[in-house]
């Protein structure tokens, strides 16, 4: 083979590269726009689920989450969810996170775990006042 041949081939598999590249940007938009649309239909949403952080425990707990907008990062689609858990020591965890999308997509929900989870809005802003009717503020 040519050093011509050579960098014909180099050349052809750089534009290539190059091709590819430009065609998963496409994809990539066209999917995090497809997953957008399926956080918008889970917007407002509210569901209590079992948990024990998966330890084959007896303690169990009811983690809350409400299903508060939606996330585009450039890379993927978010979910913004409020959450909130009182462990069995007490504690009490409140948090606002962005999740992958792929934790609330309709074939998950197909599944029937969230939508058998699925609560109303006046039951988890009641749930959510107790918890924070239990949180004590120190003043130093």
């Amino acid at each position: 083979m040519t050093e011509l041949e050579k960098e014909t081939i180099k050349k052809q598999l750089n534009d290539l590269n190059e091709q590819r590249n430009s065609l998963k940007k496409k994809l990539d938009r066209i999917l995090i726009k497809e997953d957008l649309e399926k956080i918008n239909k889970q917007i407002g949403k509210c569901y209590a689920f079992p948990n024990s952080y998966g330890y084959p425990s007896t303690e169990k707990w009811t983690m809350y989450v409400k299903i508060l907008d939606k996330l585009d990062t450039g890379r993927d689609a978010r979910v913004v969810a409020l959450k909130f858990q009182q462990y069995p020591d007490g504690s009490i965890e409140i948090k606002k996170n962005h999740d992958i999308i792929h934790n609330y997509d309709e074939e998950y929900l197909d599944k029937n775990y969230m939508k058998k989870h699925e609560i109303s809005k006046e039951e988890f802003e009641k749930k959510y006042l107790e918890i924070l009717s239990k949180i004590e503020i120190k003043e130093n």
